[in-house]
């Protein structure tokens, strides 16, 4: 049997008053006794069966007594048949966002959600425990263990993710996994309002956030562009806290070597100022730390990488209409040229084209269909080979070519081939040879193909630069290294982290900061920097939602003997009022 309202024992003064009020009241009962001479006889009749006299005088006391108690018992709200079963189903829905890392008291929030998530499964040991991770792709990490001991690993286990929270499509995924149970949600998150909250009927929510929130000194924006007199730094940085604030900022490269001077600033009480730092040393890639007093680290520190140079890219007006539709399909806004003005074609552009004058004299940053200037012969053959990075996204299989031009001389290097013939080659400057036209070959038809033009363009405005900046754990495509299966992933201080293959989707870090890809000798910083909705931190109430209020699934368990009790206490007092209709009060 369990105790659900162990707190109403205080109502046991009332059955110990109504006892105290029949020790403290006299009472004489008349005896008539015919004569003296049969006094001893009669009282030897009366202690020949005290118990059954003593109760028959004190019924009404007994009556009133054991209703008295069945009234306490009931008001202790007992639970009766499920004692010792698994009862309960609860949720932990865990915020693991960059904000959760906030510090009250010189804990984090995350640390005080975790220790508050052990409290709640030691304490409800017959519950059974689902636990939910938020972000943008929610994870379920336990679903309806019933071990306390592997709730409490996996709560050990949790670490921040830094990615946005993305709490809507937890919330969902919560009702989901409760599959129509009753059950209690429990949201440890910093700031949630109660109208996100789905309504589902049997599932009760129970809100733990911040109650106050730090303060906070954020590098808001941070980005590093060159200009005629260099290389500079712009940098937003906001003061989110309640006082002034004395700041200094420092740049650094990705060896953690100081690339400026440091600056320092004063903000006064919620505003913001954009700062510019000029005479930035030349690096691969920066960081810029802000040191100021507050209880938010995370958003302390942006990093940025330079990236390369979005070239535009030219078409030919003499290319087949296939190769346009399969650049604007690889989302590139061409600008078209006629064979006159081929001089003002600038340097710093990609250029598609059949004429093999224009493809030699560019050298690199060059795309050739064709050989204007030679003969195409057969036999048709398919595309049998493939040895390039350039294909990682753009697969050749099965592609049709129905003639061939011949190929270049010792200078170029073929890097795919159709029936043992070379169909495409790279020369040393660069330039890429399609040894065919688009009307030779099925391929403009197949989607590989402006998949083959992106990877062309992107191999190009990417030379020399760094990848840009990724959000964390997100999943992007990568262009292809120049040699090599794929990259390597390092930290900007060399630790390894992972790799990725050529042609596979790259998961960026979760944890912010300076990576370094690398593949047969060539190396590309890339930055994973916080999301914006992690530079806020926010605070918010601790509240109840849903129909069963703040009691857990547990604290539900058992069947209640409310109605045989309320049945037996009605009979006690049909019982009360018999024995006093035939005997009176005084009986």
């Amino acid at each position: 049997m369990e105790i659900g309202s162990p707190g109403m024992l205080w109502t046991a003064v009332i059955p110990a008053a109504v006892v105290l009020y029949y020790f403290f009241t006299k009472r004489y009962d008349d005896l008539i006794i015919p004569s003296t001479l049969f006094f001893e006889e009669t009282k030897r009749h009366e202690e020949a069966s005290p118990f059954l006299r003593r109760l028959r005088r004190n019924a009404l006391f007994y009556l009133q007594m054991a209703a008295l108690l069945l009234f306490v018992f009931l008001l202790l709200g007992p639970a009766l048949g499920k004692g010792a079963q698994k009862t309960g189903e609860v949720l932990f829905i865990v915020d693991a966002s960059a904000s959760m890392l906030a510090e009250t008291d010189g804990r984090t929030l995350f640390e005080q959600h975790r220790q508050t998530m052990g409290e709640l499964v030691r304490g409800h040991p017959n519950s059974r425990f689902t636990v939910i991770q938020a972000g943008e792709e929610p994870e379920i990490l336990l679903s309806r263990s019933d071990v306390p001991g592997e709730v409490l690993g996996i709560l050990d286990g949790l670490r921040v993710t830094y990615g946005p929270e993305e709490m809507e499509s937890t919330l969902a995924l919560a009702v989901t996994a409760a599959d129509g149970l009753s059950a209690t949600a429990h949201v440890f998150t910093d700031s949630l309002e109660g109208k996100s909250l789905p309504e589902t009927e049997g599932l009760a929510w129970r809100v733990h956030a911040a109650g106050k929130a730090p303060d906070n000194v954020s590098v808001e924006a941070f980005g590093v562009a060159d200009t005629p007199d260099g290389r500079s730094a712009i940098a937003k940085v906001g003061n989110q806290s309640g006082a002034e604030k004395r700041i200094t900022l420092s740049v650094r490269d990705e060896t953690g070597q100081r690339a400026a001077e440091p600056r320092e600033m004063t903000l006064e009480p919620g505003t913001s100022e954009n700062i510019r730092i000029d005479g930035l040393r030349e690096a691969a890639a920066y960081s810029l730390q802000a040191d100021a007093e507050d209880g938010y680290e995370p958003d302390n520190e942006a990093f940025a990488v330079p990236g390369g140079r979005s070239l535009p890219v030219y078409a030919d007006s003499r290319l087949h209409a296939l190769v346009h539709k399969g650049l604007r399909a690889a989302g590139y806004r061409t600008l078209l040229f006629d064979p006159g003005e081929q001089g003002s074609l600038p340097d710093e552009a990609v250029v598609f084209t059949p004429d093999e004058r224009l493809f030699i004299q560019r050298g690199g940053r060059t795309v050739l269909f064709g050989r204007s200037m030679e003969k195409s012969s057969g036999p048709p053959a398919a595309a049998d080979r493939a040895e390039d990075s350039l294909f990682s996204f753009a697969p050749l299989e099965g592609v049709y070519v129905s003639e061939l031009y011949p190929p270049f001389g010792d200078r170029f290097k073929t890097i795919a081939e159709a029936g043992g013939r070379p169909f495409i080659q790279r020369s040393e400057a660069g330039g890429i040879a399609v040894l065919a036209e688009p009307q030779m070959t099925d391929w403009p038809l197949r989607p590989s193909f402006p998949l083959f033009l992106w990877s062309t363009v992107d191999r190009y405005s990417a030379e020399g630069g760094g990848l840009g900046s990724f959000l964390p754990g997100e999943l992007r495509p990568l262009p292809p290294p120049p040699g090599g299966d794929g990259w390597e992933l390092f930290t900007a201080g060399g630790e390894f982290v992972g790799d990725t293959q050529a042609g596979r989707t790259f998961q960026a870090p979760k944890r912010p900061g300076l990576y370094l890809l690398r593949s047969a000798g060539e190396e590309r910083y890339l930055a994973v920097v916080l999301p914006d909705s992690e530079k806020h931190p926010a605070a918010g109430q601790s509240f109840s939602s849903g129909e069963e209020g703040q009691r857990s699934g547990a604290d539900q368990a058992g069947t209640s003997p409310a109605v045989p009790v309320l049945l037996l206490i009605l009979a006690l007092m049909l019982a009360e009022w018999e024995v006093q209709r035939r005997h009176g009060l005084s009986y």
